[in-house]
């Protein structure tokens, strides 16, 4: 059976209903983890709903908190569920601006790893490689036809 999932990512205190702390409102448990990657100091706790049936039970648990951070999937079910927390807590900051071109948080964070790879793929390039490259290169220019 699907549950609502906390995770305590606070050091200085591990009561997770203390009114006053931040916490970081997800949809699936992947997104939560890349979310703990990406920001592997974030101090707060961490509430993935594990289902978009959940979210009047994630409502009550968001009573608790002063400071609520939603990284929701960008589909029409993590829209209605954020337009639907924004109801009931107004001062809730909504960070799928950052990865507004991806499906989800998660999405965003293999983009941009993949992309960082890639990049440092094409620097570590040995010299024989640059040296197959600029030759292929040259090659490809030499049997261009003039117009």
């Amino acid at each position: 059976k699907k549950d609502i999932s906390i995770l305590n990512l606070n050091n200085q205190n591990h009561n997770q209903n203390e009114t006053g702390k931040r916490i970081a409102v997800f949809e699936g448990f992947t997104d939560a983890l890349s979310f703990v990657e990406m920001k592997p100091i974030f101090n707060g706790n961490l509430l993935v709903m594990n289902s978009i049936s959940l979210l009047n039970r994630a409502k009550e648990y968001l009573k608790n908190y002063s400071e609520i951070h939603l990284f929701l999937d960008n589909d029409k079910a993590g829209e209605f569920c954020k337009n639907e927390i924004l109801k009931s807590f107004p001062k809730t900051k909504n960070h799928s601006e950052i990865y507004a071109l991806h499906k989800d948080l998660n999405d965003y964070f293999i983009f941009r790893n993949n992309t960082k790879i890639e990049k440092q793929q094409q620097v570590e390039l040995n010299p024989k490689q640059e040296q197959e490259e600029s030759e292929i290169n040259q090659a490809h220019q030499t049997y261009r036809r003039k117009r």
